[in-house]
């Protein structure tokens, strides 16, 4: 009796998985530069995957904070799950194309040595017209 009810188990879990979403493009924390004590200039970049150039980031920014996010973040996630408290405004909105570089300055609090931070994108396309959420990995940068 208690390997049918596994044997259900699985087949349930494995029928009710969502299929794997290929993100059409990946970000690239390019450079991050202290520019002053208190600000920190970040560059990266979208660029396709596999030659795709059928879509358009209709939004990029800088998310940050004092305490570490650090995980897993998938297309599903939006950035109010990410929970950073703060973001860059530069790219809010827009249809910027694939191949896009970007640039932009976060202001450092005074009393923080660590600032933490992650690149979004939200991709739409012809596979996604409602868009998807795309995210770096977090990325520390510590005031020298």
């Amino acid at each position: 009796m208690a390997i049918k009810k596994i044997i259900f188990l699985v087949l349930f879990i494995y029928g009710c998985a969502k299929p794997a979403i290929e993100v059409p493009a990946t970000l690239n924390i390019v450079n991050v530069t202290m520019e002053t004590e208190e600000e920190i200039k970040v560059v990266w970049r979208i660029s396709p995957i596999n030659n795709a150039t059928h879509f358009t980031v209709a939004h990029t920014a800088i998310h940050y904070d004092t305490v570490s996010h650090a995980g897993i973040l998938t297309t599903l996630d939006t950035p109010a799950e990410a929970g950073y408290a703060n973001f860059t405004k530069d790219f809010m909105t827009g249809e910027f194309p694939p191949f896009s570089q970007f640039t932009a300055r976060i202001t450092v609090p005074r009393a923080t040595d660590e600032v933490y931070l992650r690149v979004h994108a939200f991709i739409k396309s012809s596979e996604f017209p409602e868009g998807i959420n795309v995210w770096t990995e977090e990325f520390v940068a510590t005031k020298e």
